[in-house]
């Protein structure tokens, strides 16, 4: 895309902002949701419930500020692999029984952005 933009007459320069965000993600296959009667809603609670990231308050002490948050445990796809999501006949079912964890590429929102042209000073 790139290219044919810096053809079009009046386009100074074509920049390249960012690249690829990463995540994880988890491939649920629905076969696997249906054999051990669970629904996908319990699997997004389950990996939403192990990674909360809370919004906290400022902290005011002594003339500073001090931020406080709540950052999620997930270190990496094990941490959502052996995670619990229900029991089927006595059993714990974990999202590695119920399909694939991975680090993949976030989608894409937006890729192009058009700024106004500056105008020369007459």
């Amino acid at each position: 895309m790139r290219y044919q933009l810096n053809s079009v007459p009046g386009v100074a320069e074509v920049a390249s902002v960012g690249g690829t965000v990463q995540q994880y993600q988890v491939d649920v296959d629905p076969n696997r949701l249906r054999s051990y009667g669970l629904p996908l809603s319990a699997v997004v609670r389950a990996v939403m419930a192990s990674n909360s990231n809370v919004g906290g308050n400022v902290v005011s002490q002594n003339g500073s500020w001090s931020i406080v948050r709540g950052l999620g445990l997930i270190e990496n796809l094990d941490d959502i692999r052996n995670r619990a999501v229900g029991s089927h006949n006595g059993t714990p079912v974990f999202v590695k029984d119920l399909g694939t964890v991975k680090i993949g590429d976030a989608f894409r929102t937006a890729a192009l952005v058009r700024t106004a042209p500056k105008r020369l000073a007459e």
